[in-house]
């Protein structure tokens, strides 16, 4: 992940799509960018966002005074809810400078001293080999462009027997035609994503990079509330987002945006892509 202009195109997309989080997923709250994960008696998404941090903690069985590290930390939500409620040191790491700003001011907010947030690209870090139990990348591992180099960074600064939870969207099948193709590429491109991982590219990649008791955890039902959430905000903000371009409130990148809501949707109904939790442990 070494093109700094694809760099720069992610983090413009945060910069000016931050908006949309704000005014539709708790994020001045909350402080999260994900699906969340709703739970059989989960009726509200703010209960959902602050779900995943626990499927977090749960799956890498986090203990107090371990050592985590976010790897795209955004606005510093799910790295301020672990050491917080864990008592763990956590670091976040993230390309975005405003971002790192935004999650150092909420981790002085809640006094925590022992959280430490970097810009940094997670494919090629500074930090020391062996210094992590745990890694998690929370719907950012999309972004990497070569998924090996992001895998191989991770185990080499996680500790031997540390572990690795990925949560993402992947490719459910490669039996795509065309047309299928083409309606996740907006989708895509409209998070400024180059495309999603194919699970069994995913997993193969896994083992590559030396990582051994893989786990898969489909959650698609534990997201789905959320895919119809977002494609209700699709259908109520369609026409306010066509008023508020012709007036200069909005720009072509907010409205990708607001249609990445009807793509995920569509493709999801489609069958195309699933909703996964990868949890696997370093040697």
């Amino acid at each position: 992940m070494k093109n700094y202009s694809y760099h720069d195109q992610i983090i413009d997309y945060y910069h000016q799509c931050q908006i949309d989080y704000e005014l539709i997923w708790h994020l001045k709250s909350h402080h999260c960018m994900h699906y969340g994960y709703w739970e059989s008696d989960t009726k509200r998404l703010r209960d959902a966002l602050f779900n995943i941090n626990k499927k977090v903690a749960q799956l890498g069985q986090i203990k107090e005074g371990q050592r985590l590290i976010d790897l795209g930390c955004g606005v510093g939500g799910p790295a301020v809810y672990l050491a917080k409620n864990y008592n763990c040191e956590v670091s976040g790491i993230s390309l975005s400078l405003m971002q790192i700003e935004q999650a150092r001011h909420l981790a002085r907010k809640e006094n925590l001293n022992f959280i430490d947030f970097r810009v940094q690209d997670y494919c090629n870090t500074d930090f020391k080999n062996d210094e992590f139990h745990i890694a998690y990348a929370i719907e950012s591992s999309c972004y990497a462009v070569d998924k090996t180099f992001f895998l191989e960074e991770a185990k080499r600064i996680l500790k031997p027997d540390g572990k690795i939870i990925v949560i993402d969207f992947f490719w459910s099948t490669d039996k795509t035609n065309d047309a299928d193709k083409k309606i996740m590429k907006k989708w895509t491109d409209s998070w400024s994503i180059l495309d999603f991982s194919y699970e069994r590219d995913f997993e193969n990649q896994l083992e590559s990079a030396g990582f051994f008791n893989i786990k898969k955890y489909n959650c698609n039902k534990q997201v789905w509330p959320s895919i119809r959430r977002l494609f209700l905000c699709f259908l109520i903000g369609f026409l306010c987002d066509a008023l508020l371009r012709l007036v200069g409130k909005r720009n072509k990148l907010n409205s990708m945006n607001m249609r990445s809501a009807y793509y995920q949707y569509v493709t999801f109904e489609k069958g195309l892509w699933n909703y996964n939790i990868y949890c696997a442990e370093k040697p």
